[in-house]
């Protein structure tokens, strides 16, 4: 059993370095099997945090101790499944960006010092190593807080748990970035909040599906791994506008995986902003209400 969780440990630090995440999808079946993350992902969480919990409790029912480490075990395997299952789903979906490889690292890292626990457990059962045991444990503990926190943030975006701080903390907890279109423009007033409400859960700074950022205009105005999005003055060439009209059931329709698309009025209000230039700064004719 040691054996077999030193080689999945080597494995899991080999893969991505094999199969780096380029921001490009890898296939429809990879994505399948890796969407069966989001389901045992939480098999792992439980298993690992019921350990200290039964360690605890083995101090006054002995019995349990025998408990705490049959569970040690099988979170190895849990955590090395969970693991292979969320590389599968970013690389063949396509994810990058900052918060999927934290999660990702976080998610290996954890499966390395579960594994290490389970390997030390026995001496530490045994009367030696007292301290190296609960340390690594507590260890453990507190990555897997910052690596599933990492993982929700992916899913519910950056920041979620601090969005509605006091506004006196919100900038200890989300430094702004530099704004580079004027705050009274059109793009300001009307095609941001469309990107941050509809698109950036996918293409912000927390993961960057095709390499394509719609968190700020200077990102959006780069462009992603298939070139510019936004065609100055022309909506109908423009990727961005060409991709949000396409048929729901085609695979490149956006947003995608199943996300509210958007309005009639949202898209127009993007068709006219792309039209009459793009521009970061200038005023338009408000769009009559339908």
């Amino acid at each position: 059993m040691g054996l077999a969780s030193v080689a999945s440990c080597v494995a899991l630090l080999l893969i991505p370095v094999a199969f780096p995440l380029d921001g490009k999808p890898h296939g429809e079946w990879l994505q399948f099997l890796g969407r069966f993350h989001s389901a045992i992902v939480h098999l792992p969480i439980g298993l690992i945090l019921l350990v200290p919990l039964l360690e605890i409790a083995a101090r006054v029912r002995p019995a349990l101790r025998e408990a705490a480490g049959v569970v040690l075990w099988l979170s190895v395997p849990a955590c090395v499944g969970s693991t292979i299952l969320g590389f599968l789903l970013a690389y063949g979906g396509g994810d990058s960006g900052v918060l999927v490889t934290r999660h990702m690292w976080g998610g290996i890292a954890l499966t390395i010092a579960v594994s290490l626990c389970a390997v030390l457990r026995s001496g530490w059962a045994a009367g030696n190593a007292r301290v190296v045991y609960p340390s690594l444990l507590a260890g453990v503990v507190v990555l897997l807080v910052w690596a599933t926190h990492q993982g929700g943030s992916i899913t519910h975006g950056d920041g979620y748990l601090t969005e509605h701080a006091p506004a006196g903390l919100q900038g200890l907890f989300r430094p702004r970035e530099a704004v580079l279109a004027d705050p009274g423009s059109f793009y300001a007033m009307q095609i941001q909040p469309i990107f941050d409400a509809k698109c950036v859960s996918c293409h912000g700074k927390s993961k960057e599906k095709g390499r394509l950022r719609l968190d700020s205009y200077d990102r959006l105005m780069r462009g992603g791994q298939d070139g510019a999005v936004v065609i100055a003055g022309d909506a109908e060439k423009s990727l961005l506008f060409h991709r949000v009209m396409l048929p729901a059931s085609d695979k490149k329709f956006m947003p995608s995986d199943r996300k509210p698309p958007l309005t009639p009025r949202e898209i127009l209000m993007i068709k006219t902003w792309l039209d009459e230039g793009a521009s970061p700064t200038a005023q338009a004719s408000p769009i009559p209400a339908k």
